[in-house]
């Protein structure tokens, strides 16, 4: 149901391409001959951006036997698909952590990846409001981070770090911009394609020199108002075209990134997964 609501655009129109953090890739990654149906399916999925999570083990596999990571990401470059290594460890904001990170990074210079993508979140180790010595720890475990990649750099920000006070005065988008961080997908979970626009604006506009995607949620554990998961699959495209039409007014607008890889390939089918 999911891949037949991407088979034909209505009035001809063509959908941006998303990107799409992928938490679980151990079988895309273990399986180094993806079979060409899996191609075939992103590009009906109009997805040309992967967001690929390593765990230990992963990383260690890689260091040990580097030719199936790299066979997968040839064959997704071959392919017009840009993979980028996804890291979220919320420990390394914390200084004492902050160089297992950077070793993580150093030990996978080798590989082809696209891009580096960090979803750190403080909201998972801090109480809100963050105290400025916890913000400051985060933003120079970004960095950190930037500067040893050898791979542009993007973050995952909830937008209040933008938005709220006391973050406002702290001024994140220009501390990100002369730390070398490129873009940043804001996580504006919501099934309103018009509040989630609202919320994107001012941001985008205050942070000129910034590229920012929009992160939108199909998980199936949160709730109908900040989850695509119990609409259906052509609901969820129509509302994704709109929400594109919406921020196209602004020139560092880059398209949506979707929460997550298994339940987006789900979607339509929720009587058998809840």
């Amino acid at each position: 149901q999911f891949l037949n609501a991407y088979a034909e655009e209505p009035n001809g129109i063509e959908p941006r391409a998303m990107s799409v953090y992928v938490w679980d890739s151990h079988e895309l990654i273990r399986d180094s001959q993806v079979p060409p149906s899996f191609w075939s399916l992103l590009e009906r999925l109009t997805i040309n951006h992967l967001m690929i999570s390593l765990n230990a083990a992963q990383i260690q596999a890689a260091q040990a036997r580097p030719e199936e990571l790299q066979a997968f990401l040839g064959n997704a470059h071959a392919h017009g698909v840009a993979v980028d290594l996804l890291l979220g460890e919320p420990s390394w904001i914390e200084p004492a952590h902050r160089q297992e990170l950077l070793n993580i990074i150093g030990s996978l210079h080798a590989f082809n990846f696209s891009g580096l993508h960090l979803d750190i979140e403080p909201d998972q180790i801090y109480r809100q409001p963050l105290s400025r010595a916890q913000f400051d720890d985060w933003v120079a475990t970004l960095a950190d981070a930037a500067k040893a990649s050898p791979w542009p750099t993007a973050i995952s920000v909830h937008p209040r770090y933008f938005r709220d006070s006391p973050y406002r005065d702290w001024h994140l988008g220009e501390q990100l911009s002369k730390d070398g961080i490129r873009e940043v997908a804001l996580m504006i979970f919501s099934s309103d394609p018009n509040k989630v626009a609202a919320i994107a604006h001012p941001i985008l506009a205050g942070s000129p020199n910034l590229r920012f995607q929009i992160a939108q949620s199909v998980e199936p554990q949160l709730s109908p108002k900040l989850s695509y998961a119990s609409r259906s699959p052509e609901d969820f495209q129509a509302a994704m075209r709109d929400l594109d039409k919406q921020m196209a007014t602004e020139a560092n607008a880059d398209g949506v990134v979707v929460q997550a890889w298994s339940d987006l390939t789900r979607m339509g089918h929720e009587s058998q997964i809840r």
